[in-house]
């Protein structure tokens, strides 16, 4: 359970207990018995509530007040803004390449720190309520209770301005996301390869939304030294690490996954319509 969410519904009840308190002392003016009673129980209730989330506090530690700022004004909004209307002057290319951003296997943490001026859907945080929708441009995803980035997605698609990024670019943040201290120490490169689509039955059209994406398959799998540690409980990462960028047949880029499994349908890639083509080591 997540301390934050637990302490905003507190918060939000609170608020509730001390409407409807107030109504009632309105009321009392005019019927003093009956409102005496029931602002008895209201008390009680208040008190209980206070007791519990206490207790709570005692043993989880204080919650992190400005992830509850922000869902306060998330919520008092109700709106999703624009991509052009996000909160910093970047572009998008910059925003998810700022300074000391957190990477894979990363602190959510570290990440609320980096991005906490973004109050909607534009950056999902992996404790985060906001769902991905067609102005995001980072999702990060974790396990309940657990502070780590086991997953990053990343949606070229829905930059900014139409803001393109080729290729090249996309393997550059690919690259800034990836831990390589975390790969040097535990890690070795396993496979390298595209995933191309036998017959994307393409129009002449540039904007066909039937074309399927090209894929670069980049993984890496735990060492026997890293397989080890694992079995020693010396590190909780996965055996494998996969980076895939899809991009389409003009080389610009459609979105980023880094996880720790691959794709059902990419073990498969003949059955589904794709070939598998290998790419040397320089």
């Amino acid at each position: 359970m997540n301390i934050n969410n637990v302490c905003l519904a507190f918060f939000m009840l609170s608020l509730l207990g001390m409407v409807v308190f107030t109504i009632l002392c309105l009321v009392s003016l005019f019927r003093k018995d009956f409102i005496k009673s029931i602002m008895k129980f209201f008390s009680l209730l208040f008190c209980s509530l206070v007791f519990v989330a206490s207790i709570y506090v005692l043993n989880n530690g204080l919650p992190d007040l400005s992830y509850i700022s922000n869902k306060i004004t998330a919520f008092a909004t109700k709106e999703k803004i624009s991509s052009s209307d996000v909160l910093i002057k970047d572009s998008d290319f910059s925003l998810i390449l700022k300074d000391n951003h957190p990477k894979f296997y990363g602190s959510t943490k570290k990440a609320h720190e980096i991005w906490n001026e973004i109050i909607t859907n534009k950056i999902i945080f992996s404790d985060s309520s906001f769902d991905y929708s067609d102005y995001t441009v980072l999702n990060m995803k974790g396990d309940t209770n657990d502070d780590t980035i086991r997953r990053i997605e990343i949606y070229f698609q829905n930059f900014a301005n139409n803001e393109k990024v080729d290729i090249n670019e996309a393997e550059t943040v690919r690259d800034a996301y990836l831990p390589k201290d975390i790969l040097d120490k535990w890690y070795k490169k396993e496979d390298d390869y595209l995933l191309i689509p036998k017959d994307n039955n393409l129009s002449k059209d540039e904007d066909d939304e039937n074309e399927k994406n090209t894929c670069h398959v980049l993984s890496y799998a735990l060492t026997k030294k890293g397989l080890k540690a694992w079995n020693n409980n010396k590190h909780t990462y996965a055996s494998h690490i996969y980076s895939i960028i899809y991009y389409y047949s003009d080389k610009n880029a459609d979105y980023l996954t880094i996880s720790q499994s691959l794709p059902k349908w990419m073990k498969s890639p003949g059955q589904n319509g794709y070939v598998k083509e290998k790419i040397e080591d320089e």
